[in-house]
């Protein structure tokens, strides 16, 4: 589980204010909002990329505020992939994997030979990020977050660059690795279908706070005020 705690997190320009949300073990959690709401900032405070002003971050009991990114056990996946342009296919998966203990090592192997067949990346393991297509780089990344065997993996619009005749194919993909891998999958996306199809709860933010936690059918039914029924364009229901 992830136990978000009264965080408070400020730049120069924007701030995340008072978010607390509780995300289950093995969920698939979306984040939406609006431009600049806050979702990629709170997925990289999740990673352990910010330091907060205030608050705590916990991951199955344990206080990981103060604990360093590769010590979380968390692989993230941002929107344009973050590939390294001089490694293959192959170094980029493995990157990661250097800094892991060697109790964390084990199964490593069986674990690399499992991801390139499942994501279809064997005959790709040579080539470099920018001979590839959207879909293979997306893909390449994804092994790169799940080799570590992490607990959590954070997507931030995993499936944005992609055309839209692939991103069927992709968000059926992430639906069964998410059934497969049992793991927890933690998401921001602008896009309601991709929510609805593959998120069984979520949160909406709005100017860096939480407007609305809950189940996807609450968010998109049940919206908790104005904000929430103007931005899911779902028509408010009345209370009492």
């Amino acid at each position: 589980m992830i136990e978000v705690r009264d965080v408070h997190l400020r730049f120069e320009d924007f701030y995340l204010q008072d978010i607390n949300l509780r995300i289950e073990e093995g969920c698939f959690f979306v984040l939406m909002g609006p431009t600049g709401a806050g979702k990629t900032v709170l997925l990289e405070a999740i990673a352990g990329h910010h330091r907060l002003q205030s608050g705590t971050i916990m991951m199955r009991g344990h206080d990981v505020t103060r604990w360093l990114p590769e010590e979380r056990r968390v692989g993230i996946v941002y929107q344009d992939y973050a590939l390294f342009p001089h490694l293959s296919v192959e170094e980029n998966v493995r990157f990661a994997s250097r800094y892991l203990s060697d109790d964390a090592r084990r199964g490593l192997e069986e674990r690399f030979g499992t991801l390139v067949t499942r994501l279809n990346l064997r005959h790709l393991l040579h080539r470099k990020p920018a001979t590839l297509s959207g879909g293979e780089a997306q893909r390449t990344a994804l092994a790169r977050a799940l080799l570590p065997d992490p607990d959590v993996v954070l997507l931030d619009e995993p499936l944005s660059a992609l055309d839209p005749a692939f991103r069927g194919d992709m968000r059926d993909m992430l639906g069964e690795l998410h059934a497969e891998t049992g793991k927890t999958f933690v998401v921001v996306t602008h896009d309601f279908a991709e929510a609805r199809e593959l998120g069984s709860k979520g949160a909406i933010l709005n100017q860096g706070r939480i407007a609305q936690a809950g189940t996807i059918e609450e968010l998109f039914e049940a919206p908790v005020d104005e904000f929430v029924a103007r931005f899911t364009g779902v028509s408010r229901r009345a209370r009492g």
